[in-house]
């Protein structure tokens, strides 16, 4: 793996009130969209009535859509006219559809926004390359900065003579970033994401491209939609603060974990305890960029503090009204997997690595991920009306092989874990994904869960949450010791207790 230039850049900031102890979200981003099938992937998820009841059924609780714009990248980041909802996903009339048979449901419904990219549709009459003729009209002024040099390609049947410009020679951006302090852009921005709930019904949208320049608008953005949850939902809000159960907290009293040995009771730590958030607070979630550190080797190093506290100062700024995607803990996974490097997995001090060692109940927890803001490649679609060029972004992908692995750490650990819907309904994985749904909410695993590192070492990673789940990721023979335990759910290289 080469981790020269590898990093990730905020990318979306979402947006909605919930209740973030019991969160499972399904992240309905395929990674192979057809871009001439007859039907779309929304007409798809319809049709297969049978997968609607699976989402609802299988524990999840929320749904996290593509953007909704055309775009002239089939993943939907580089949106021309925001209010065109036509896109490679599939038509507004099935968006509409989906969204409210998911709702039915009883799942919230999020819906991806590429906040600060668009791209020009096509040239205004007086031939200023620089401004957008579809709503919301932005003229040059509204960008961040202005593009010298842009060039002409024939696009897709909507899309006529669209513009980009070429950084390189054997590159091509299409990316349009637009100035948010500029007052236009943020009022049109509000009005388009009202526009878009109204549209919708949608329960939040998910706003990718967000630096720590823009947390001002992004506050603001935030009181758009408390004033907008206030005057919907007359009732109280659900609250963020961990559930308590009467019998665990009588337990917690009278002794300590019955399998930690006199010795290692001094080392019990528990890093997840914060302030519980009050009961009207809406949750927000951005991936801020980190630089990871590296070995002399190019490899990635062992300590990432410096990447973690990057995280932390994101959530430290915006007076922990941020939570944020864990891509520290995300990426140590993914080498500590792939290298059978477990010792990887406890920081320094003992603690879980990433953000769910210093705030889990603001970490986000994924395996795969689209870095946006990567080199895209170009492809040249041949079609009668003479060829189009559509982009597509990198991706960062979880190997294959370690994709259950990977969800028995993030299922059974704090913070908030995401699905990916490729993962989900593949026959390869989905038994083992469901049943460590089934083992987080039955033992009641949540954002704040405790966590106890018994062993990270080369053969394998070894831990108790909450004293009542026990796991083991690694080829290393380890098992919880006492017959209070009973497995209950395994796979290749790991498996899963809990007590009776």
């Amino acid at each position: 793996m080469n981790w020269t230039n590898y990093y990730q850049s905020v990318v979306a900031s979402l947006i909605v009130p919930v209740n973030t102890t019991c969160q499972v979200i399904l992240q309905a981003l395929p990674k192979n969209i057809q871009i001439q099938d007859s039907c779309s992937f929304y007409e798809q998820v319809l049709f297969k009535e049978e997968s609607l009841h699976d989402i609802s059924r299988g524990g999840f609780t929320s749904v996290w859509l593509p953007p909704p714009s055309k775009s002239v990248q089939l993943e939907g980041y580089l949106p021309g006219g925001l209010y065109d909802l036509d896109s490679f996903y599939g038509s507004q009339v099935s968006l509409e559809r989906l969204v409210l048979v998911l709702k039915e449901r009883g799942l919230q419904v999020w819906i991806d926004w590429p906040l600060k990219r668009r791209c020009l549709k096509e040239q205004d009459p007086t031939t200023r390359s620089h401004m957008f003729v579809t709503r919301p009209i932005w003229t040059a002024d509204c960008l961040k900065y202005a593009f010298s040099s842009f060039h002409r390609t024939t696009s897709h049947v909507g899309y006529p003579k669209l513009l980009v410009r070429s950084t390189s020679h054997n590159g091509l951006d299409t990316t349009i970033p637009v100035d948010l302090n500029n007052s236009k852009v943020r009022q049109d921005l509000l009005q388009w994401v009202s526009w878009l709930e109204n549209q919708l019904s949608m329960d939040g949208v998910v706003c990718d491209g967000v630096q720590m320049e823009d947390i001002p608008f992004l506050l603001e953005l935030i009181k758009h939609e408390e004033s907008r949850w206030k005057a919907i939902s007359p009732q109280p809000m659900l609250s963020l603060s961990s559930p308590t159960y009467e019998e665990e907290e009588k337990e917690e009293e009278v002794e300590q974990p019955s399998f930690l040995s006199s010795s290692q009771e001094r080392e019990w730590k528990e890093p997840f305890i914060y302030s519980p958030l009050t009961p009207n607070e809406y949750l927000s979630i951005a991936l801020v960029k980190v630089e990871f550190s590296q070995d002399s080797d190019g490899r990635l190093a062992y300590d990432q503090s410096l990447a973690t506290e990057q995280l932390f100062e994101f959530i430290q700024s915006t007076h922990r009204s941020y939570a944020l995607i864990d891509t520290v803990s995300r990426t140590i996974l993914e080498t500590a997997l792939i290298f059978q490097e477990y010792w990887r997995l406890i920081d320094k001090e003992a603690r879980l690595v990433g953000l769910l060692g210093r705030a889990s109940d603001r970490a986000i927890t994924v395996l795969n991920m689209v870095d946006l803001l990567a080199n895209m490649e170009r492809e040249y679609v041949e079609t009668g009306g003479g060829g189009w060029v559509i982009c597509k972004t990198q991706r960062c992908d979880f190997p294959d092989a370690h994709i259950l692995k990977g969800y028995a750490y993030l299922l059974t650990h704090p913070g908030i874990p995401c699905i990916h819907w490729d993962h989900y309904f593949d026959e390869r994985w989905r038994q083992g994904i469901e049943e460590l749904i089934q083992v987080r909410r039955g033992c009641h695993i949540h954002a704040s869960s405790t966590v106890y590192i018994e062993s990270a070492c080369a053969e394998y990673y070894a831990a108790f949450v909450d004293k009542h789940v026990a796991v083991k990721i690694g080829r290393g023979d380890w098992h919880p010791n006492g017959p209070c335990w009973e497995l209950c759910t395994f796979g290749w290289e790991y498996a899963v207790w809990k007590r009776k």
